[in-house]
């Protein structure tokens, strides 16, 4: 399993889960308890943080430059700020090189004691 949420809090797998329950044998697992487990986690998709278009950045230059518009709202102001975006800003460029997290996706799977087992027999040999 890889990039999952607990709680909200991101793991980008099971050993990241150990450590943070500083784990280091089966017998520190048996500490935590049968009740522990399944343990509910939210798997997560790689996304940008935001994309950009025309638009929205049309909508940004208004709303934080709106003292400098003049008062009857000049279509041709807004034609004159659409023509500098394209000529002058590769929106698919940066949208391509936005960075990317791993945000939730709302699917669902459990982490059971024997997947922890499993790590920790592996990790001990």
């Amino acid at each position: 399993m890889k990039n999952f949420f607990i709680d909200d809090e991101f793991y980008s797998n099971i050993e990241a889960y150990v450590h943070y329950l500083d784990l280091d044998s089966v017998e520190d697992l048996d500490q935590l308890g049968n009740n522990h487990f399944p343990i509910k986690i939210e798997m997560s998709d790689l996304e940008p943080m935001f994309q950009i278009n025309e638009e929205d950045l049309i909508q940004m230059f208004a709303d934080g430059n709106e003292d400098r518009f003049s008062e009857n709202n000049d279509e041709a102001e807004i034609e004159n700020i659409r023509k500098a975006i394209r000529e002058s800003i590769d929106i698919e460029k940066f949208n391509s090189i936005i960075l990317k997290y791993c945000y939730p996706n709302g699917n669902y799977s459990k982490i059971e004691k024997e997947d922890i087992e499993d790590y920790l027999n592996l990790l001990n040999k």
